[in-house]
Order: C-alpha cells, then structure tokens, then sequence
C-alpha cells in the first residue's frame, strides 16, 4: 500500500480526523490533507510521529529504503532553504553601499569617495541607475527570505534567479560606470552565489 493511503487508512482506523492528527504533530490540516493525497511527503521526523501518534512501528508506515530516499531528499531541501537563505541575506547586503562610500564621486573637482545616497558628482540617469538596481536587489532579498521556507522549492527559485540576474546586471553597470568599488560587492556576492549553487547541485 502506498504511503498516503497508509497514512489515511491508519487515521480512519484511529478513528481522528485531520486536524487531530495535525495537531498531534503541530503541522498544518493542511499538510495532512496532502500525504493523504499523496501531493507531498512527511519528513523523517513527521513519520516518527506519525508512527508514534498510530501506534506503530515506523516500518509499518515505509520500508528502509524508502526511508534511506526521504532523508537524502530532505538533506537536499535543508541545503536549498540554507542556500535561498544565504543569497536573499546578500542581496540584502547591498543596502549597505547607500551608506557605505563605496562609490567614486567628483566633488569641485576632486575624486572622493561617497554612499549612494550622497552621491552628486555622477550623471543623474546613472545615479538613478544605481539605486533601482541596489533598491530592486536589496527588495529581492527581502522576497527571498520571505519564502526561504516555503513548502515549494520553486517559490525558493524565483527570487534565487532574479538576484543572481541582478547581481550580473549590477556588476555590468558598475564596471560599465568605472565604480570599481560597487563592481567588486557585487562581484563577490555573484562568486559566492555560485559557490553555494555548485556545491547545492
């Protein structure tokens, strides 16, 4: 018998509806309604207390191999969440060059070094440039950690996908710009971006 139907028919027999089962193993109703549907899997630890909340051993509820397949499987989503979070956090990072003289400005004359916020001596498209493309990845980093953790790994993969573009389009415009500081953040954010991709894969 397959898992979900296990799992519906043990609850049947226990005579527990969804949300007692839920609720004994402080997830949602609907995560219940999904094994049961066989949309989703539990976890290693949702089995051990699913086996604990029916009464019965864990192997009556899988065999050894299907266990050995869902830890790895939920090895590899522990890896994806800790790298979706990873990555939102550095595109949060680059909130830091709105405060950070991380920018070359030309002030009466002279080359200095300015925030963003408070740079003048650069052309006011460029400037304009500059901060939607730190504001749109610094935003991105706040969607990534909003669904760092969501149930479908493809929620996660959006913002991953859209920050790594924005870091290759920032790093473009800063070398493009001659803002060799700005260029050289958002390169080694897309270094270790692809760092943690490669070593995910």
């Amino acid at each position: 018998m397959e898992l979900n139907l296990k799992i519906k028919s043990l609850r049947e027999a226990h005579e527990m509806t969804q949300e007692q089962v839920a609720e004994a193993l402080y997830v949602s109703r609907r995560t219940v309604a999904k094994w049961e549907k066989g949309r989703s899997y539990p976890s290693i630890d949702s089995l051990k207390n699913l086996a604990k909340c029916f009464g019965v051993p864990l192997e009556e509820l899988i065999d050894s191999e299907e266990i050995i397949a869902l830890a790895k499987a939920d090895i590899k989503e522990s890896h994806q969440k800790y790298m979706a979070l990873v990555c939102s956090l550095l595109d949060l990072a680059v909130l830091m060059m709105l405060f950070v003289p991380v920018f070359h400005d030309l002030l009466n004359g002279a080359i200095t070094s300015a925030p963003l916020f408070r740079l003048h001596g650069v052309a006011m498209v460029r400037r304009v440039l500059f901060r939607v493309v730190v504001l749109a990845t610094a935003a991105n980093g706040v969607l990534g950690l909003a669904v760092s953790h969501a149930d479908r790994a493809v929620w996660r993969r959006y913002p991953l996908a859209i920050g790594t573009t924005l870091s290759i389009v920032g790093a473009i415009l800063f070398i493009v710009s001659s803002q060799t500081n700005a260029a050289l953040f958002y390169m080694v954010i897309l270094i270790i971006k692809g760092a943690l991709l490669v070593k995910t894969k």
